[in-house]
């Protein structure tokens, strides 16, 4: 929950530096967790993204996204061997 809510701040954050503003932005965060050495640890975050944002190409949806999840402050601070995915629905305002 922690990560969903930090990338949808920090997508927010991203489109709002282009006075981009969504309708509805809405991130759900799953987890693999595996057993490492007798220890459960995370080791894959998949981000599933789905917004509503009025006059956007899907391009510029996704490069926005992804600076979004590259640049949050969770994904940063994640082990570096975590792979984080990412996938992304936009809902309305396609050019």
């Amino acid at each position: 929950a922690a990560h969903a809510g930090c990338f949808t701040m920090a997508f927010a954050f991203t489109i709002a530096k282009k006075r981009i503003v969504a309708d509805k932005i809405q991130t759900e965060a799953t987890l693999t967790i595996e057993n490492i050495n007798g220890m459960f640890t995370i080791t894959a975050i998949h981000l599933d993204m789905s917004a509503s944002i009025p006059d956007i190409s899907q391009a510029d949806f996704e490069e926005m996204a992804n600076d979004a999840k590259k640049n949050c402050v969770v994904s940063r601070a994640l082990n570096p061997d975590v792979k984080i995915t990412l996938s992304t629905k936009l809902l309305s305002g396609v050019k």
